[in-house]
């Protein structure tokens, strides 16, 4: 009881809390996942209970599901004093992360350590709320008793719904190059997910063994007549993404709202064994959420 006592009184790393990414852009009706993540600056800190209020419009945005990540011995939206978890469907909820008592979760850094999944009915934001009622509250207790480790709460995260069709436009060029470049294996240009176009080595290079995958702001025409036509502004984006022959690129679009109606030039080259270069079409993409 006394080292416990002790314990208390050390000055302890606090933990913060926020709710991230901090904008995130999509069409109405899709999901969106806003992580809770617990950080800390001072060096490891056991973290014996984490509970925070979260504050959203349901006319703007639906809690769908939680997914609790770490060594937690129980989560959920718990009975609470101040019946705050009676009905989690009004905009107002209580979760609760329980460490394990023998084995507490470590923060080190940044600890995404909840999952939050909504609906995306409209324009919304959710945000953690310090207080709320008599006794419920966001906070982050250690693993002795009376231990109070909360540090800061972070703002809001927007979730910003708009419907711009994402495009991928195939372009070849004079003199033309073959229509090798295709669009988007399983999904085209959308912000916040991962763009996958491929090149088809059917007639094209057969013997192609590495597939290279170029972005520029906007498009050009120049022939090269060993290789083709160069079909997007110099210089290149560098890195260029690259893959096996025939694999498709794999390209994450941040969810930037930025990025919505711009549109980029993308053009890919193969080269095979014997050093021989070839390029493909260009496709024009036109970032969206649709």
């Amino acid at each position: 009881m006394l080292c416990s006592a002790l314990l208390a009184l050390i000055p302890q790393a606090p933990v913060d809390l926020s709710l991230t990414p901090a904008e995130q852009c999509l069409a109405p009706g899709l999901s969106v996942d806003v992580d809770l993540v617990l950080s800390n600056v001072g060096g490891p800190q056991d973290v014996g209970v984490v509970e925070v209020l979260l504050n959203w419009d349901p006319a703007e945005l639906t809690l769908d599901s939680v997914t609790p990540i770490g060594n937690w011995f129980g989560a959920g939206f718990l009975n609470d004093p101040d019946d705050i978890n009676v009905d989690i469907a009004d905009g107002e909820a209580l979760y609760t992360l329980l460490g394990n008592p023998v084995t507490p979760q470590v923060v080190d850094g940044d600890f995404t350590t909840a999952v939050f999944r909504f609906t995306a009915l409209t324009q919304g934001e959710v945000s953690l709320a310090a207080s709320a009622g008599q006794f419920a509250q966001s906070q982050v207790l250690g693993t002795s008793p009376g231990q109070d480790i909360t540090g800061a709460l972070g703002g809001p995260v927007s979730v910003v719904t708009s419907s711009v069709v994402a495009l991928e436009v195939m372009r070849l060029g004079t003199p033309p190059n073959p229509a090798a470049l295709l669009p988007g294996v399983t999904t085209s240009p959308i912000v916040g997910q991962v763009w996958d176009p491929v090149v088809d080595h059917t007639t094209f290079l057969p013997d192609g063994e590495l597939d290279f995958l170029a972005l520029t702001l906007g498009p050009a025409n120049i022939p090269f007549p060993e290789v083709g036509t160069v079909l997007c502004q110099l210089p290149v984006q560098i890195p260029l993404l690259s893959t096996v022959a025939g694999v498709p690129f794999s390209l994450p679009l941040p969810s930037n709202c930025n990025l919505l109606g711009v549109t980029v030039c993308t053009q890919a080259f193969s080269l095979n064994q014997f050093g021989d270069i070839a390029l493909t079409n260009a496709l024009d993409i036109t970032f969206g959420t649709l």
